[in-house]
């Protein structure tokens, strides 16, 4: 959790008041280990921030071995009219 700490505070646009970045652990289940990751920023950068920090995160470890991202995903059939569902 180190790791996602110091990657936030990487980021100029983290700020370290009112408090510093932070990870906690919200959930443990059998699919894996929930984290929350907090930091503030201005309002002004919370969408850009928030969004190069994901995609830090997902390089950041996306050659870890012990460490799979679960990210969402959907199965999209597209039929022909008067073709069965598969």
């Amino acid at each position: 959790m180190d790791r996602l700490v110091l990657l936030m505070q990487a980021d100029e646009r983290v700020l370290e008041e009112p408090a510093p970045p932070s990870v906690i652990v919200v959930a443990a289940t059998a699919a894996g280990v929930d984290l929350m990751l907090y930091c503030w920023v201005n309002n002004a950068d919370w969408l850009k921030a928030r969004s190069d920090l994901w995609l830090q995160i997902v390089d950041a470890f996306e050659n870890d071995q012990r460490l799979q991202l679960s990210l969402p995903q959907q199965e999209v059939f597209v039929l022909q009219k008067d073709e069965p569902a598969p």
